[in-house]
């Protein structure tokens, strides 16, 4: 945090507290609303399904550090996009009795001190780490995960009872020192479509409109098999079902799905037209940024986009880019659940 002078940090910091009070750091310390956070703060192990052993490894961690009346050991949660490694956080928290600062974004000098501020004796929750630059990530996370401090040009600042929670889904990004600085280190594993079944039918009871049917099982099972195993994209679909509610619409399977653009599958109008541009490239083959650039896609959204595609046989991973296969060709061809729709009218 060198660089800059006491009068620009003392700026910086009043900003951020000006910010908050006017509710524009809502993604970075704000406070949650009532609502919200005395729902996170009753979150037990209960509330996650699944994810058996990355449960009972973070059991033990927290009950070791309230035997010991210390800090948890630092920890850093690696899996794919949309595993929850969100509510994990918000559970490890409430489980420790401990206010959650969550960071989702790399943070101004001046905002990261603001956070561990808020943070000193709760937990601090850093979404997408791998978006840190490597030199951000050696000075601060480092310095706050190695000593639980956090040098400024002017002070030293000490933050003994912090408590950080990394997420990534890109470990490759991360400093190996830093890596070796959280003690536990867990993996999500993927979801089971009856583990998928049991979240959507959490989700709808917690926002489903009072009074009114609830979705059947078999609707649960469309959505959840829908959703790819990815909750995020589940969340999604339950609400759709709660909207259509809302508008007097009956939250049938296949009406929640047209609303969401999203085949029982799991794909997606995003899939498709990746599957779309690969059949007109020469020989069905293209890279992954030739394809970025045609579907005006970053790489990294891209990359996340073409996993499921890679996993259903649709396309496959070549040393001269992505390729669609006979069965990507034949799926393409069926359209999607929109399409199908409109030929049917």
């Amino acid at each position: 945090m060198g660089g800059m002078t006491l009068e620009e940090f003392r700026a910086e910091i009043a900003a951020c507290k000006a910010a908050v009070k006017a509710g524009r750091l809502a993604e970075q310390q704000a406070e949650p609303s009532a609502a919200d956070a005395d729902a996170d703060q009753q979150l037990t192990w209960d509330d996650i399904v699944g994810q058996r052993l990355v449960r009972e490894r973070l059991e033990v961690t927290i009950a070791s550090a309230i035997a010991r009346g210390k800090r948890a050991e630092h920890i850093l949660l690696l899996g794919p996009p949309g595993r929850g490694k969100t509510t994990i956080a918000k559970t490890v928290a409430a489980q420790m009795d401990r206010r959650l600062v969550i960071l989702t974004k790399p943070p101004t000098a001046g905002k990261f001190l603001w956070a561990c501020e808020q943070a000193a004796d709760g937990v601090l929750f850093i979404d997408e780490v791998h978006c840190w630059s490597k030199g951000t990530q050696q000075p601060w996370l480092m310095e706050l995960t190695e000593s639980g401090t956090v040098e400024t040009s002017f002070a030293t600042h000490h933050f003994p009872n912090l408590t950080a929670i990394a997420a990534t889904t890109d470990p490759d990004k991360l400093l190996l020192p830093l890596m070796d600085r959280f003690g536990c280190q867990v993996t999500l594993d993927s979801y089971t479509t009856e583990e998928m079944v049991d979240i959507a039918a959490g989700m709808a009871r917690r926002c489903w409109p009072d009074g009114r049917e609830p979705l059947d099982d078999d609707t649960l099972r469309v959505l959840a098999e829908a959703a790819a195993g990815v909750p995020r994209i589940l969340r999604s679909l339950v609400f759709a079902g709660r909207d259509l509610v809302h508008a007097g619409q009956v939250p049938s399977a296949m009406a929640i799905l047209r609303l969401c653009d999203t085949d029982p599958d799991g794909l997606t109008r995003a899939h498709l037209d990746m599957l779309d541009r690969l059949a007109s490239s020469n020989g069905g083959t293209a890279g992954l940024t030739t394809l970025a650039t045609m579907l005006r896609m970053p790489a990294e959204v891209l990359r996340r986009t073409e996993q499921l595609l890679i996993d259903e046989g649709y396309v496959a991973l070549l040393p001269t880019g992505r390729q669609i296969t006979a069965r990507g060709r034949r799926r393409l061809a069926a359209g999607s659940i929109r399409d199908r729709a409109r030929s049917d009218a």
